[in-house]
């Protein structure tokens, strides 16, 4: 039996599917986000991709390891096995992936806040048309031509 930090891994096999598990939780967050347009909820796919700090957390503690160090403890205590090698590298390449998809979305949602100057093309939304409620994309009002948007607050 291996200890690390209070955590008891009794083989690499034990090793490598707590790393499949941490990764293919990655990859199932990723899936779900990336390909989203800017029009979509960044703001919810970044909550996801945030969520999944307190997720990694809560699948580590179900093996007895406290953190991402106990865990790095464990691994390295297998370090000569190919298999624990192979998929600590698939959890590395994971977490780069969920970092930068995170960073993307930073990026659009920075894109998105910034005011726009006179001439910028409006970004790309669907609202909804205010006597049937009946969902209007910008692309279709803009499709013959350009438009006029008014936008009005209600006061009551």
């Amino acid at each position: 039996t291996i200890m690390a930090s209070g955590a008891k891994i009794r083989t690499a096999q034990e090793v490598v599917d707590v790393l499949h598990l941490l990764v293919s939780e990655i990859r199932d967050v990723l899936q779900g986000v990336v390909g989203r347009t800017a029009n979509e909820d960044l703001a919810g796919s970044a909550m996801q991709l945030g969520a999944l700090i307190g997720r990694q957390g809560v699948l580590l503690e179900r093996f007895g390891l406290q953190d991402e160090t106990s865990l790095q403890e464990v691994v390295s205590q297998f370090e000569g096995v190919s298999a624990v090698k192979e998929a600590n590298c698939a959890l590395v390449e994971a977490r780069e992936e969920w970092r930068r998809t995170l960073q993307s979305l930073e990026g659009h949602a920075d894109q998105m806040s910034r005011p726009l100057a006179a001439g910028d093309r409006a970004p790309s939304f669907t609202c909804k048309e205010t006597l049937t409620d009946a969902p209007v994309s910008l692309e279709a009002v803009t499709h013959d031509g350009p438009a006029l948007l008014i936008f009005l607050r209600h006061l009551g």
